[in-house]
């Protein structure tokens, strides 16, 4: 069973990385950190005749390890009531994928993921659009999507203060951990 953490942050040890290393606590897993990889912006050529061109950055070389991960957790700061433009970067990446991947939807059908945000002005209000978008692009891709955590910080180490986040993310850790020994 392979963990995979899918870091949105511009900044090491954000609040909402914190909060999902948090979750993943004694689970085997990868990082993929974006902010220390190039991906760049999609250029929509979905309906042109040559398709996409390669763009030459990381993020053909960070798709296998998506591909190849049983559970995801994506993380995110809230940035101005949306996920981090890094995060959105990789997920816009998904529309080149699903045209030249192939079996890109099949690979990635029934992944079962997480959607952890953080942020300071009132995230449990105002990061629910947030989860709503998430949740369309896991029902358009059928991703499993296993749940959502909304944490409250701004500066670092804001999030080890919200103990009701942390309290939910060692419920979901507890779930996970007795999932992996089932499986052994």
């Amino acid at each position: 069973m392979k963990f995979l953490h899918i870091d949105g942050s511009s900044r090491e040890d954000g609040n909402a990385s914190t909060l999902a290393k948090y979750l993943l606590q004694d689970l085997p897993f990868e990082e993929i950190a974006l902010r220390d990889y190039q991906i760049q912006l999609i250029t929509d050529e979905r309906h042109s005749e040559q398709g996409f061109v390669p763009l030459g950055d990381d993020y053909d070389r960070l798709l296998p390890t998506f591909l190849e991960a049983d559970y995801v957790v994506f993380s995110s700061p809230i940035y101005w009531y949306g996920l981090s433009a890094q995060l959105k970067a990789f997920i816009d990446r998904w529309s080149e994928s699903m045209r030249i991947v192939p079996d890109f939807q099949t690979k990635i059908k029934h992944k079962k993921v997480f959607l952890i945000i953080v942020g300071g002005d009132d995230p449990y209000r105002k990061g629910l659009p947030i989860v709503q978008q998430f949740e369309y692009i896991a029902e358009f891709l059928e991703l499993d999507l296993q749940g959502h955590l909304i944490g409250i910080g701004n500066k670092p180490d804001d999030i080890l203060q919200d103990h009701i986040a942390l309290d939910q993310a060692k419920q979901i850790n507890q779930q996970l951990q007795h999932i992996k020994e089932s499986v052994q």
